[in-house]
């Protein structure tokens, strides 16, 4: 719900072609439903929102968390201009332990609220610590929590986590043996490859137990180096009968690199409707080309469309009201709604000459 809320309301963004930041997350949940959740996502083109909170008894209500969420928005980024908060039915019931930061991509301020959550590590200039309420200094109360504000300088990371780990003895995985994994890493170790690692030291930790409590976990840099991912590119017409070939060349991809038939399948409905988009109204005056690639960054598949035909932004179309009546519903929208809603991510932009379309989805 408070994902559904908060991010559909802001741009999109192709994270893979980001080199100003490196971010990534993941969350192992005990159960299929999960009370643990992390979020990132670019509330304009210089302010990246990040995020983990948990369910939790002593936590804020939900309503709180996205008013404190708005006003951080409202005040450090300000080409966002967002209608009030609206009542959510029922959120009142629902608590959560959250850390809530808005990152200025461009100065390196951090500003951020910690809601009753575990504070997260950062490691700034080689030192590592935890960012602790108090070390920073405060700015103002926001919804009765002191904002903070912190610089970060190129090169240093922020890690994020969630739940706790409990060994065979009963004991904590604990927030020095946190520290000691991070501060072991070389310095080129991406945010991919911290993720992991901290999480494989949380199972050789807690050994062939069953998981205790959902993890949640994530690690962000500050301008890293940057690291050239590899896209498999094909032109093809952009005519329907070259569907079969655009849906075949992404699918082998896919296989090839071990995506489950759910994601291969979800992700190939979605490239038909945006291919046959093209196919049927980029090029009015005649045959065009349509050029797919496919890049793989870890477990997420990036899917680009480019066109050389009218400009047109699929991502700005008003999304349909599906909960009216069959009849009072205007007509079309649908294919693009359903690709929005079924990627983790999808960005757009003219280029040129081109339009330039990505879709993202986790494949595992």
């Amino acid at each position: 719900m408070l994902q559904n809320y908060l991010r559909k309301r802001f741009i999109s963004c192709n994270f893979l072609e980001r080199d100003d930041f490196d971010i990534y997350a993941m969350t192992s949940s005990v159960r299929e439903t999960i009370g643990d959740f992390d979020d990132f996502f670019m509330v304009d083109e210089d302010h990246l929102l990040l995020a983990v909170d948990y369910v939790s008894e002593e936590g804020i209500s939900v309503d709180t968390y996205i008013s404190i969420t708005e006003k951080l928005i409202a005040k450090h980024a300000l080409a966002s201009e967002q209608e009030d908060l609206t009542e959510t039915e029922g959120s009142e019931q629902s608590r959560v332990s959250a850390w809530i930061g808005i990152m200025d991509l461009k100065s390196g301020e951090l500003f951020y609220v910690n809601a009753k959550a575990d504070p997260p590590v950062i490691k700034k200039d080689g030192h590592i610590r935890f960012l602790e309420d108090g070390v920073d200094s405060v700015l103002q109360e926001t919804e009765g929590f002191k904002e903070y504000c912190t610089k970060m300088n190129k090169g240093d990371r922020l890690f994020l986590y969630s739940g706790r780990a409990v060994n065979a003895d009963n004991e904590n995985y604990g927030g020095n043996r946190l520290l000691d994994r991070l501060d072991s890493l070389n310095a080129d170790t991406d945010c991919k490859e911290t993720v992991l690692a901290v999480r494989d030291d949380i199972k050789e930790f807690t050994g062939i137990g069953k998981q205790s409590d959902d993890l949640t976990l994530l690690a962000f840099d500050f301008a890293p180096k940057h690291k050239e991912k590899d896209i498999i590119e094909r032109t093809f017409d952009a005519t329907i009968d070259k569907l079969p070939e655009v849906i075949g060349f992404v699918e082998e991809q896919l296989e090839l690199h071990d995506a489950s038939m759910k994601v291969i399948m979800t992700i190939s409905v979605a490239l038909e409707e945006m291919f046959v988009n093209i196919a049927h109204y980029a090029y009015p005056d005649g045959p065009g080309k349509a050029t797919i690639g496919v890049s793989f960054d870890g477990d997420n598949v990036s899917i680009s469309l480019r066109d050389k035909g009218i400009s047109f932004d699929p991502l700005a179309k008003e999304d349909p009201d599906v909960s009216a009546k069959a009849e009072d519903r205007q007509i079309g929208g649908l294919g693009i709604f359903m690709v929005k809603n079924s990627m983790d991510n999808c960005f757009y932009e003219r280029r040129g000459d081109e339009n330039y379309f990505v879709m993202t989805k986790r494949i595992r």
